[in-house]
């Protein structure tokens, strides 16, 4: 099936060009006047879109993180906390998922001292 004709090539590249910007898929879709989901359907169909579609992704973040971490020094780290637990949470997000087996014998220790 073929791409819906307002999704032509040229329309792509330019999507990508936005994301490597750090747009979302919400504003490309405003910008070319589509739906988000015809774009995340593209991205499913096209391995190689799917592809530059992470590159782009990438290439923005890594820009961030080179950013935040000038900005750190300066004292200036929410928005980056915000923008990397949202971006590259598997990298950065303080909460961490834990699975437990319910057969294993669970022991909680209190390092406080107090019964």
């Amino acid at each position: 099936m073929p791409f819906p004709p307002k999704l032509t090539l040229q329309v792509r590249m330019k999507i990508i060009g936005m994301l490597m910007e750090g747009a979302t898929i919400e504003k490309c879709a405003r910008r070319f006047k589509v739906s988000s989901r015809a774009i995340r359907k593209l991205r499913a169909k096209d391995p190689t879109y799917a592809k530059e579609w992470e590159n782009a992704k990438d290439k923005i973040d890594d820009l961030v993180e080179a950013s935040l971490a000038k900005q750190a020094i300066l004292g200036n780290v929410k928005a980056g906390i915000y923008w990397m637990n949202n971006r590259r949470p598997a990298k950065w997000r303080s909460r961490r998922e834990v699975t437990i087996d319910p057969a294993s014998e669970i022991r909680i220790v209190r390092e406080d001292g107090d019964d």
